[in-house]
């Protein structure tokens, strides 16, 4: 069999019964995260301007757009929110290939509204198209320029969108060659409406791939040729389909606590354990030195000028923890990024490009070494960061965490408070939930959002 063959096949016949507890529950986890994701995201200025666009240009439809107060079409809808959903800066993903949800669960939630499916649906079919797009995603494209997300976001966009209409493995083939015919993305735009752009086009052309593929567009869904005359090398397809269904490897991503840049968590982590351990503060700090990969490379941005710039700046978010031990939307925002006490902190942030370190996501083992004004040396250094397989969150913790970002995210509050208790049980619950529960949810997250 073919690595597509293999994968089809896997998309049409693993149903929830197939899927390991533990990965059940994470599963939801991320459904929870993508929803407190979604919700922020709508209410940035680059998520209005695509709420203005799609509420100009949408088609009509029944489908719920989470956060906006907005029925369109799937199309658009999976649109909208794969773009809220990685406007806040929240998306998780795995690593050192960075494949992220969040071109997946849009996907889900928007077909899910619109054909009617139950929460065990949207749950097992999130944890199959996840599964199959981090295991295609075993081969890093950064080093060519690529962004890893969109690039290898097709795969798990279309998946989901196969297994949600039931396709069958000759339908489910052409999916995976459609999204191999849209995939792209440029490093470059990181920090721009583009980058955020690029991973929510991939949402929306899953759900029209799958319109065309009910009525027989085919395609050639030829895997290792793809990916083999892109890197010019002859793939080890074996690493996608090793122990598939036995070994599930969505447990591999990531759980993003911090609205930033996910090439900074590494060094958040490691200031915050330090911040927490000695009595530092931006008084009695002389200097912030840090190190980055050559890909990481991205974030190292001392003058950051706009909200998306700032929050691909190591020295800013590093300044920001040093002020506040956290990191808000507010503390984004261009008078916080112009203020003088802030510019001052950054200023005594060096950041360490590492060229020899492999040219991938996250690579290396990056060490924050804080100089204090008396000439105290304190480092510490975090290979991986908190929230990824190697550190998972607790239910308890993600809990917290949903609570924190739809309370704090903004000045007020996203979600009432009981309505914050009812949506964080129904989505901890979610395979239990039919039609109608999952009827009152999509109610709740979209027109009873604040």
């Amino acid at each position: 069999m073919t690595v597509e063959d293999e994968i089809s096949e896997f998309i049409v016949e693993t149903s929830l019964d197939d899927i390991p507890d533990r990965t059940v529950e994470f599963t939801k986890h991320l459904l929870l995260k993508t929803v407190a994701g979604t919700l922020a995201g709508s209410r940035t200025p680059s998520g209005e301007m695509i709420l203005d666009y799609v509420g100009e240009n949408g088609h009509d439809g029944s489908a719920r757009v989470m956060g906006a107060g907005l029925e369109t079409s799937a199309e658009d809808a999976a649109l909208a929110m794969g773009y809220f959903s990685h406007a806040a800066e929240l998306e998780d993903d795995q690593f050192p290939v960075a494949a992220s949800d969040i071109t997946v669960i849009p996907v889900v939630f928007a077909l899910a509204d619109d054909l009617g499916l139950s929460g065990e649906r949207i749950v097992e079919t999130t944890a199959v198209a996840m599964e199959v797009m981090n295991r295609v995603a075993s081969f890093p494209v950064t080093h060519l320029g690529f962004t890893d997300l969109p690039f290898y976001g097709v795969i798990g966009a279309q998946a989901a969108a196969a297994k949600c209409h039931g396709f069958d493995r000759d339908r489910t083939k052409n999916m995976l060659g459609l999204g191999i015919a849209q995939s792209s993305g440029w490093r470059m735009n990181f920090g721009t409406a583009a980058h955020y752009w690029e991973s929510a086009v991939p949402c929306q052309n899953a759900v029209s791939s799958a319109e065309l593929a009910k009525v027989g567009g085919d395609s050639n869904p030829d895997i290792e040729s793809w990916l083999g005359a892109l890197l010019e090398e002859d793939i080890e397809t074996d690493r996608i389909t090793r122990s598939l269904g036995d070994e599930w490897r969505v447990h591999e991503t990531c759980i993003k606590k911090y609205p930033v840049c996910f090439l900074t968590h590494r060094q958040l982590d490691t200031l915050r354990e330090l911040m927490a351990s000695h009595e530092l503060s931006a008084e009695n700090i002389e200097s912030i030195e840090t190190d980055v990969g050559p890909v990481d490379e991205v974030v190292d941005r001392p003058n950051p000028t706009s909200v998306d710039d700032a929050r691909f700046s190591l020295q800013h978010v590093l300044a920001i923890y040093v002020l506040n031990r956290n990191i808000s939307y507010v503390d984004l925002q261009p008078d916080v990024v112009g203020d003088p006490a802030v510019e001052s902190l950054r200023s005594k942030v060096d950041v360490t490009v590492h060229d020899d370190w492999p040219a991938e996501f996250n690579s290396g083992v990056p060490e924050v070494k804080i100089t204090t004004t008396d000439g105290d040396v304190i480092a510490g250094e975090r290979e991986h960061l908190v929230g990824g397989p190697h550190e998972p969150l607790s239910e308890d913790e993600m809990g917290a965490l949903y609570t924190r970002i739809v309370t704090e995210y903004y000045d007020e509050p996203l979600l009432s408070e009981a309505n914050i208790e009812e949506t964080l049980s129904m989505v901890l619950n979610l395979e239990a939930q039919d039609e109608t529960a999952i009827d009152e949810l999509y109610e709740l997250l979209t027109y009873e959002t604040n």
